[in-house]
């Protein structure tokens, strides 16, 4: 009697393609293709963080610059109720934005007699035409700005101040506040000195500060009747 072979039996002690049976197989990442991906993204990093904390330092200095701005129309707007600037001592606790992003207050510097009251119920010096001298700016690449009011700056980012006055063009005060620079609380005659951003400044620190000023032509317009 003929035996016959059933189908798909013959083949049956065959192994399954793709399929092992080593204890060794694995389907993650070799210690290799893990040292090659930290080094891709150190690479990365390293390339990118740079431009990322010169962006960071951007926006903190045009957040500054927004803070300088704002104050100048705050004095601008006390000078508007009271036909007189703010006194150095007032500037710290009558005007909202008086501290930079880097936690510093601003400097403020006003022109002799801007600050003072009317005792007579008579137009005050601030409003009286010619009455006042006002600061003189010396500003990089241009000619001294005469009669100017007053001027408001952050330190910057290098968190020192680099703006100077002077009332003989020969003896430099640096300004940073009534208590420390030693200038009238209630304003100065002389000029102050502005340098370009990265320029050296007096005694060769490179100067960063932000700073804005207001003429007495445009605050007597504003805030004379």
């Amino acid at each position: 009697m003929i035996k016959h072979k059933l189908p798909g039996r013959r083949n049956a002690h065959m192994k399954v393609p793709g399929r092992s049976n080593r204890s060794g197989g694995s389907l993650g990442f070799t210690l290799i293709e893990m040292s090659v991906v930290l080094v891709v993204l150190g690479l990365l990093v390293g390339a990118f963080a740079p431009l990322i904390v010169s962006q960071l330092r951007q926006e903190k200095v045009s957040e500054a610059r927004e803070v300088v701005r704002t104050a100048r129309d705050e004095v601008v707007g006390f000078a508007r109720m009271n036909q007189r600037l703010p006194t150095r001592s007032e500037f710290s606790t009558r005007i909202g934005h008086t501290i930079d992003p880097w936690n510093n207050e601003l400097f403020y510097l006003p022109a002799a007699e801007t600050t003072t009251e009317d005792e007579n119920n008579e137009s005050s010096a601030l409003c009286q035409e010619n009455s006042i001298q006002g600061l003189s700016l010396a500003l990089p690449g241009r000619h001294d700005v005469e009669g100017v009011a007053f001027i408001i700056g952050s330190k910057g980012a290098n968190q020192q101040s680099n703006t100077y006055f002077t009332s003989d063009d020969t003896n430099f005060t640096l300004i940073t506040s009534r208590t420390d620079d030693g200038l009238d609380d209630e304003g100065v005659e002389g000029k102050v000195v502005i340098k370009r951003h990265g320029e050296e400044d007096q005694t060769g620190d490179k100067y960063d500060d932000l700073v804005e000023f207001v003429t007495l032509y445009y605050l007597n317009n504003r805030a004379c009747p």
